[in-house]
């Protein structure tokens, strides 16, 4: 959907309607670059706009006459973040998930989905050990990490892929969260109902 681009001021500015940034990478390319140390070069370095994406927050009546599906209702649930100690931030996924379902008197077996930005391994090993979910649940239509980190693995691209999961599957809670700033962990919940669901 083409999003028209408005200054302060509230002025046509511009309009993004394809993609940007896409380059063609070549292994001469590569080999030609800088080595950062013996294996980091730009050349895994998304472009700025990789796995960009928006929210447009609205009243339901305007979301239902925008929306291809207009039958799906989507809810908001809850929300929790917490802090970790400092540089302790693959812990913090996992305690906000576990505070915001304790919260909701809800367990991991009521998600139907179940997404996270994990721009490390070890952060699906910290959650699947603190909350006892098997990792290879998480990220069932692939991981944040294809769109690049840090621009690009926001939790805005991981909740729209969730909530696309969730309508494909007809419904559920859907359990996004993720991690920051070296000690911050955020998890939130949501509920799909498909009312054109078989």
């Amino acid at each position: 959907m083409p999003l028209d681009l408005l200054t302060v001021a509230g002025r046509p500015l511009s309009r993004i309607d394809s993609d940007a940034g896409v380059r063609h990478v070549t292994l001469g390319a590569l080999r030609a670059q800088r080595e950062l140390d013996t294996c980091v070069t730009s050349g895994t370095q998304t472009h700025a706009s990789d796995g960009m994406a928006t929210l447009l927050v609205t009243t339901r009546e305007r979301a239902r006459e925008l929306s291809r599906r207009p039958e799906v209702d989507i809810r908001f649930v809850g929300k929790v973040d917490v802090r970790a100690q400092p540089s302790l931030m693959p812990e913090a996924p996992a305690f906000a998930v576990q505070a915001l379902l304790e919260r909701l008197d809800l367990t991991m077996d009521d998600v139907a989905v179940a997404k996270n930005h994990n721009p490390f391994a070890v952060n699906d090993v910290v959650f699947s050990r603190v909350t006892g979910y098997d990792w290879r649940k998480l990220n069932k239509t692939g991981c944040s990490l294809v769109w690049g980190h840090p621009q690009g693995p926001t939790l805005t691209r991981v909740l729209i892929e969730a909530l696309e999961e969730a309508v494909d599957l007809g419904g559920g809670y859907v359990l996004v969260f993720g991690c920051a700033a070296g000690d911050v962990g955020i998890a939130a919940l949501f509920e799909v109902a498909d009312g054109g669901a078989r």
